[in-house]
């Protein structure tokens, strides 16, 4: 005789990273992922094998339902997730090596023989109660194996970003798929977690689980969806070693690097509301939104070449350009003095003044509007997403004058001379 069975629960995690916990709170559901449900009958001796009922995806408070109409033989249930939708697959790593492949970049070695990773969460044990048909609420189950945690945090933070590119409308999401495997074991050991342009997949190292390295690393598929030439990365990478020298051989190199840093601050601000300004660990910036020092700024170069010709062959001298357009009063800021505040000085950063009146220079671009800067605007001109050739200071500014509302040619000139490592050039601008 045939019987209605329900199987149904909420799929819920408890944070991994800081930041998560600071703006959610210290568990949250699992919202849009796959749920499978399995079962197996009672049979003499023991129980049968599984077999797999229905795929659902979860809702918005991480439930699920699943009902089949079986017979009426005692049976056990086995759940399991999986972190994939239309946007977004989180995998689990296995291996990969910087030895170069013919792409011109590293040779992923984990062969995939499913593109599916299922974690399961809940599994009726021998031992346990022996169910019949009707409606069995698991309740709330919440995923505690460590992969499978890291994965759930991944996944809501790397899905708040998404709906965040969404809500800036059509021209900024990410064009494909988001592909991001954890936890990668990479060779040599001191390599670091990377976004292959060439396959689109992101592999996050092992012991480089933090929100900024995850921001950072997923700031390079929106970059490589938004500009050309980006394949450009892999080949410095061959022939250097690194894209990460304090003073690059290119200058799109750092501009895709430090451009990487500063999205993912600004994607955390845009994500919890403002609540958090930096990240919680691994921060790579004492004061994100802080222009540099003079001297900070032009200290990656040579004493000899520190000028605003050579700047932006650097990340910092990148960093130091965006935080200037995104700061409010340019003429409130003095490069050539420290900022100083309760917990002392802090020689990196600009001294910025609470009482100097304001002007005309006033900037304060939101961090969408810097995005804009790599999308076309055939209003201004403008006929296509920014090149590698287009990532240098004159380029770049030129975009800059073009398409922010506001931006002119004095404002231009005043950024370049915050800008500039070299006091007595500024002056002179």
């Amino acid at each position: 005789m045939s019987e209605k069975w329900t199987v149904k629960g909420t799929i819920a995690v408890d944070h991994v990273l800081p930041e998560l916990d600071a703006m959610l709170g210290t568990r949250s559901p699992l919202a849009g992922i796959q749920v499978k449900v399995s079962a197996r009958s009672k049979i003499p001796f023991g129980w049968g094998t599984w077999a797999a009922w229905d795929t659902v995806t979860t809702g918005a408070n991480g439930a699920f339902s699943v009902s089949k109409e079986k017979g009426s033989d005692r049976r056990q249930f086995k759940v399991e997730i999986l972190y994939d939708s239309s946007k977004l697959r989180i995998k689990e790593g296995k291996e990969t090596s910087l030895s170069i492949g013919g792409n011109g970049f590293p040779i992923d070695i984990d062969f995939d023989l499913t593109d599916k990773d299922w974690h399961e969460v809940h599994s009726d044990k021998d031992d346990d109660e022996e169910r019949r048909a009707g409606v069995h609420d698991l309740g709330e189950i919440l995923v505690t194996a460590s992969v499978a945690r890291k994965h759930g945090d991944i996944w809501i933070l790397y899905n708040k970003v998404i709906d965040l590119m969404e809500d800036y409308g059509t021209e900024y999401i990410f064009k494909k798929k988001v592909v991001v495997k954890y936890p990668m074991s990479i060779s040599p050991a001191a390599s670091s977690s990377y976004w292959n342009p060439i396959d689109g997949r992101g592999h996050i190292k092992e012991d480089q689980f933090n929100a900024y390295t995850l921001l950072h690393e997923l700031t390079h598929q929106w970059e490589y969806d938004h500009c050309t030439g980006e394949n450009g990365m892999a080949w410095q990478l061959v022939k250097h070693g690194s894209t990460h020298q304090q003073r690059e051989n290119t200058t799109f190199v750092p501009f895709l690097e430090s451009f990487a840093d500063f999205a993912a601050v600004k994607m955390l601000q845009e994500i919890s509301g403002g609540s958090l300004k930096n990240f919680l660990q691994a921060a790579p910036y004492l004061k994100p939104d802080q222009p540099f020092s003079r001297t900070h700024i032009g200290g990656a170069l040579e004493p000899e070449e520190r000028n605003l010709a050579n700047l932006d062959y650097t990340e910092r001298g990148w960093y130091g350009l965006f935080t200037v357009l995104t700061f409010a009063y340019l003429d409130r800021v003095d490069v050539d003095r420290f900022f100083t505040d309760v917990d002392g000085e802090h020689r990196d950063y600009a001294f910025v003044s609470l009482f100097t009146p304001v002007h005309d220079l006033k900037l304060g671009f939101s961090f969408k509007d810097v995005l804009s800067l790599f999308l076309a605007k055939p209003s201004a001109d403008i006929d296509r997403v920014i090149t590698t050739q287009e990532m240098n200071y004159r380029a770049f500014l030129d975009r800059a004058d073009r398409i922010l509302p506001g931006m002119d040619a004095t404002k231009v000139k005043a950024v370049k001379a915050l800008l500039n490592p070299k006091a007595e050039a500024a002056a002179a601008a």
